[in-house]
């Protein structure tokens, strides 16, 4: 994908605040906030990649090529989702409806899916998509849990898939460093 990239120097109507790149930030939408610069002052046109240590080295992954690790820079968005709400070990009543929140997003593609486990990966049920889709946006998502009725310790996942088929996979991928953390996270959770 060859992304397309703005210029912003303003958010939400007003202009741009310092924490957030004044007095101009390059956006890359799609891709991680890295390649999204803050604080810009110039450009420079070059002919060739910049072979800088973070765009080479730091912010770069490996990428397995007939099953040798090749080097290569990070760049879209893998598709995640994310649990807002019940925070980690956070006390939620026994026998009641909990309504869970969270976040899932992906690169040029659009979330299609999010589902929820609330018994550490065994089953899974599908979660509502709140609004409408807006390309390069997370979406949010929400979904009613019918907590068990005997107290205890309950792990809750969530995993989201996208128009193009990508699911977000349940093990953490090591060649992709800590950058690119897309897996399904789990949540434990007391039942009280």
């Amino acid at each position: 994908m060859k992304p397309e990239v703005l210029l912003a120097y303003r958010m939400n109507g007003d202009v741009l605040p310092i924490a957030h790149g004044f007095p101009l930030r390059l956006l890359v939408p799609g891709w991680y906030g890295m390649a999204s610069v803050k604080w810009l002052t110039r450009i420079i046109v070059m002919d060739k990649a910049f072979q800088g240590f973070y765009q080479t080295t730091s912010y770069s992954i490996f990428e397995r090529r007939n099953g040798l690790p090749t080097m290569v820079p990070i760049t879209e968005l893998s598709v995640k989702s994310a649990i807002a709400r019940p925070a980690l070990m956070e006390a939620v009543p026994a026998n009641s409806t909990y309504k869970m929140h969270g976040a899932a997003w992906t690169g040029d593609s659009e979330v299609t899916k999010v589902e929820i486990s609330t018994d550490a990966g065994k089953t899974w049920t599908g979660a509502k998509l709140r609004d409408k889709h807006v390309p390069f946006a997370w979406r949010l998502w929400e979904y009613e849990w019918k907590t068990p009725g005997e107290a205890g310790r309950y792990t809750v996942m969530s995993r989201a898939t996208d128009k193009k088929g990508r699911a977000q996979p349940m093990e953490r991928n090591a060649d992709l460093g800590t950058y690119m953390i897309s897996h399904v996270v789990p949540i434990d959770v007391m039942v009280r």
